[in-house]
């Protein structure tokens, strides 16, 4: 019997296989391999809440993944993960810079505990929201919509409209205010035709879970700085949206522009490097810009307490 016409195992057993498969995995590395460093991490440090939810909803995307009979993505390799990884450098680019900002410049690399939570709970964000949007959503689409040019299209952003949406619900499960929930939905909806046009061109889920994944670290190093400031804003929070959706807008265009053209095609190095760093320029200028904006006239004082022998300031 050819490897083509060998019978597939039962969906069920093959769903129950993997979940097993995937949280002995999971539970492995986190409670066996350095065990009592992951559990003092997610006990006591910050974002281990992160590695214990993600890990839940990573198997749960899983299971739907299998019974939805896409377990294909698993293993499916149009090209190689540096194929990925190029179409997707302003993420890799900008990426970098914020861990030297944040991790390097703001020490948010500082604690080892804190860095390992941030490390392992983005790459379950990035492995269940890309199976989930990419990897099952995105291929459910292409199955309706057919492989013409305007089905492809219709499909990746359909999809990357949905993996916006689906960040609506942070307004109950972190508490954001309307208006930063709504940034943050424009925001993934770009990223989610980027990431739509990368998966679909490479058909390796594994690159949109790298780039997924090392985005959201570099940004969630900011969070663990030493000194964070919260103070308001001197500008609108209406003003701040309108830049956001706009800079998101933008961003992704220019990211996919090597692509619009033939979606099944091999834009040039030089086309996607340049456009990369156009849209790397472009979304720094504008961050630094709203973040001098926000920033101007503010003022700090610093005082120092003592609780329980902490000297805190």
């Amino acid at each position: 019997m050819t490897g083509n016409n060998k019978k597939k195992p039962n969906i069920i057993i093959y769903t129950i296989y993997m979940t097993i498969m995937f949280l002995a995995i999971t539970l492995g590395i986190i409670w066996g391999f350095g065990s009592s460093f992951f559990m003092k991490a997610i006990s006591y440090y910050p974002n281990g809440n992160l590695v214990v939810g993600e890990a839940v909803l990573a198997a749960l995307v899983l299971i739907v993944m299998l019974i939805f009979k896409n377990g294909y993505v698993f293993s499916q390799k149009k090209e190689p993960l540096r194929v990925g990884l190029k179409y997707g450098m302003f993420y890799l680019v900008l990426g970098t810079l914020f861990v030297v900002l944040f991790g390097i410049g703001g020490e948010g690399l500082k604690n080892p505990y804190s860095v390992a939570n941030t490390l392992v709970g983005c790459l379950l964000i990035g492995i269940t929201e890309e199976f989930l949007c990419r990897g099952w959503l995105l291929n459910e689409f292409l199955e309706r919509f057919g492989d013409t040019k305007k089905g492809i299209w219709y499909s990746i952003i359909i999809s990357g409209l949905i993996f916006g949406i689906i960040h609506l619900m942070n307004i109950y499960t972190d508490g954001q205010n309307i208006i930063t929930t709504i940034i943050q939905t424009v925001n993934a909806a770009g990223t989610g035709v980027v990431f739509g046009v990368i998966y679909y061109k490479t058909k390796n889920i594994w690159s949109v879970i790298t780039l997924h994944a090392y985005w959201d670290f570099s940004l969630y190093l900011g969070t663990l700085m030493p000194v964070m400031s919260n103070t308001a804003s001197t500008i609108t929070m209406t003003e701040q949206s309108i830049i956001f959706s706009v800079l998101t807008a933008i961003t992704a265009l220019i990211i996919v522009i090597p692509h619009i053209k033939d979606i099944d095609g091999k834009p040039s190095n030089s086309t996607v490097i340049v456009t990369s760093f156009l849209a790397c320029a472009l979304y720094f200028y504008t961050i630094t810009g709203e973040s001098a904006a926000s920033t101007q006239g503010e003022h700090y004082e610093y005082d120092s307490i003592t609780l329980n022998n902490y000297s805190i300031t």
